[in-house]
């Protein structure tokens, strides 16, 4: 969990790095520097976003037909770079991982799916403490996007984060692909909610679109000021809310503490806050 966690924080410049590989032939490193970041950290959230830059570019080259020999040649740049700055973890990860018989926990292709219906309710309650939640805010621009007036980059990212929230569901028949090629490609991720990662960076993108558009039709330019300051107060009150349930368990949880370590203990009890005393 807290390399997944670590990969995430690298997944904004792994963006900004595809967006450079894919528009111009500058600072197309960036691509391959994060996604070694990544892979250091987190192996699967690595194979994720190479899953997700592979899709990408091949919209873009269908979008863009003139930018498939720029895209082909940074790509292969990347992946140069890539190995060179990742080879000893890649290495021993081939030679001493793959086809040695190691297994995942769970063998079927995303056996831990959940309904839609559920995963809509708990972004509802925009709470942190869960792994199947979008936000709210990312609910939002499901429910009401301007699909017409948008360019095709805006209908694409849109698009990208509505396939992602789907596939994290039961929306999707992925039991039917077991014991298949896709079975075997998709199944390496283990659990569906880690595609609500790639699902609300989408939507958040196409949330502010939507607030940018707003601002700007706003003439006047006190009420334009108003309304920036409120969106702020907004955006820290909703991520202070989905903090509270976290906040809630860690107070609760202060009473048992564990005692200093001047004793061996049988076990550890459930809930117990880890101090540098102990």
């Amino acid at each position: 969990m807290i390399g997944e966690f670590l990969a995430y924080t690298f997944m904004p410049l792994l963006f900004v790095g595809l967006y450079y590989c894919l528009t111009n032939k500058e600072k197309w490193y960036l691509l391959g520097i994060s996604w070694s970041l990544i892979l250091y950290s987190h192996v699967i959230s690595a194979y994720l976003t190479i899953l997700c830059v592979i899709i990408i570019s091949i919209i873009y080259v269908l979008t863009d037909p003139q930018s498939i020999k720029r895209t082909i040649i940074n790509l292969s740049k990347n992946a140069v770079l890539v190995i060179l700055l990742s080879s000893f973890i890649l290495v021993p990860f081939i030679t001493d991982f793959i086809n040695t018989g190691i297994n995942s926990p769970n063998s079927e292709t995303f056996g831990f799916l959940d309904t839609l219906q559920n995963i809509i309710g708990i972004s509802l309650i925009n709470t942190a403490d869960s792994n199947k939640s979008i936000g709210i805010l990312a609910l939002f621009t499901v429910g009401w996007y301007p699909v017409k007036e948008s360019r095709t980059k805006e209908k694409v990212m849109y698009g990208l984060g509505i396939f992602f929230l789907l596939c994290t569901s039961t929306v999707i028949p992925w039991q039917l692909f077991n014991n298949t090629i896709v079975g075997k490609i998709l199944g390496v991720i283990q659990f569906p909610y880690r595609l609500n990662t790639y699902a609300g960076l989408f939507l958040m993108v196409t949330f502010s679109l939507i607030i940018s558009r707003f601002i700007h039709s706003i003439a006047n330019k006190k009420a334009r000021v108003l309304f920036n300051i409120g969106i702020m107060i907004f955006l820290i009150i909703s991520y202070y809310r989905s903090l509270t349930g976290l906040f809630v368990k860690i107070h609760t949880s202060q009473g048992n503490l564990l005692k200093n370590n001047i004793e061996l203990t049988a076990f550890i009890p459930n809930d117990a806050v880890i101090k540098k005393e102990n």
